[in-house]
């Protein structure tokens, strides 16, 4: 029995059926370059919201860089693998006086379908 349409999922052996019910999507947020003075006393406080599924996180705040490096993975249950999803990413400044601003916002993903195999987006 093949996939959804008569197509094999990628990476999957032939007559796999096509993804479907809960999922596990892990997403990385790598670095940010060139990120401006926003604070009065020195430079970016940068942190970055994931929204993903209906569902948020929140990266460490990496304190006075121009060029934050993080590395760091969430990873998000998604109850509908067949569902397309949004991928949206804010930049945002952590600022305990005026309350956090925002850096940068990445465009929006829309992801169609998820694969049992890593994806960059």
């Amino acid at each position: 029995m093949s996939g959804e349409g008569g197509i094999d999922p990628p990476g999957a052996a032939p007559g796999t059926p096509a993804p479907s019910g809960e999922r596990q999507v892990e997403v990385t947020v790598v670095e940010s370059h060139h990120l401006p003075k926003k604070d009065l006393m020195g430079k970016c406080d940068a942190f970055c919201i994931v929204d993903f599924a209906g569902q948020t996180w929140k990266s460490t705040v990496k304190q006075k860089a121009y060029d934050a490096v993080w590395n760091e993975s969430h990873t998000f249950s998604v109850p509908d693998a067949s569902a397309p999803a949004e991928l949206r990413v804010t930049v945002k400044d952590d600022d305990m006086v005026s309350g956090s601003d925002l850096v940068r916002l990445l465009p929006h993903s829309r992801i169609a379908r998820y694969q049992n195999s890593p994806t960059d987006l």
